[in-house]
């Protein structure tokens, strides 16, 4: 397995299954994810944001991630736990659907949820811990939806990447503070504030 990518070199889950994971609502905070996979059948190597996992059916599990760390796990329906970022295939082991409903934070893990059965993320992208340090992988790339970086690719930008991010920030900050982007549901204040700080710390990666 390949474990020289990057984390946001990988797709999500919903572009890696896109028969198998449909997003049901997304704002700014939040994606809510319904994931529904056969038995026997296998979920393509994707990433996740940090999520909170609610199991609608019983589930035996096994994921593996690009560095080869396997882990097997089982849960009941009703179930639910919170998960670090993290990056790996699923397979689903045992003998009917595995359905669940993720919500992706897209900016801060929730206090106070933990599970037995969830993974250990030794593979993972974590928020930053230098609450004044902002940086572009942890602070910046997670504001960026989808459909922003697909609407912005057409006037050769590519959010997803550092460096052009970087290179058009200028524009990109007056575009979110003037609330001309993104147009359906402009950034709150204090996510323009964040950008500002990316930028007056020299960008960091």
């Amino acid at each position: 397995m390949d474990d020289t990518k990057s984390y946001w070199e990988y797709p999500d889950m919903v572009a890696a299954g896109p028969y198998k994971a449909s997003v049901e609502y997304e704002d700014h905070d939040v994606r809510i994810i319904r994931f529904k996979l056969g038995p026997g059948e296998t979920m393509p190597m994707h990433r996740h944001a940090g999520r909170l996992d609610i199991m609608l059916t019983d589930v035996h599990s096994l994921t593996i991630q690009p560095n080869g760390y396997r882990h097997e796990s089982r849960a009941k329906a009703g179930e639910l736990g919170y998960s670090d970022p993290v990056v790996h295939e699923g397979h689903n082991l045992g003998d009917a659907p595995w359905e669940m409903i993720e919500i992706e934070f897209k900016q801060r893990a929730p206090a106070g949820f933990s599970n037995a059965w969830a993974e250990p993320s030794p593979v993972r992208v974590s928020a930053s811990t230098n609450a004044a340090t902002v940086s572009y992988a942890a602070d910046i790339r997670p504001m960026f939806r989808d459909v922003d970086v697909t609407c912005m690719k057409k006037q050769d930008i590519d959010l997803s990447k550092y460096e052009d991010c970087k290179d058009n920030a200028a524009q990109i900050y007056e575009d979110v503070v003037d609330h001309t982007m993104p147009p359906d549901e402009p950034w709150p204040d204090d996510w323009c504030d964040r950008f500002q700080t990316w930028m007056q710390q020299n960008y960091p990666p």
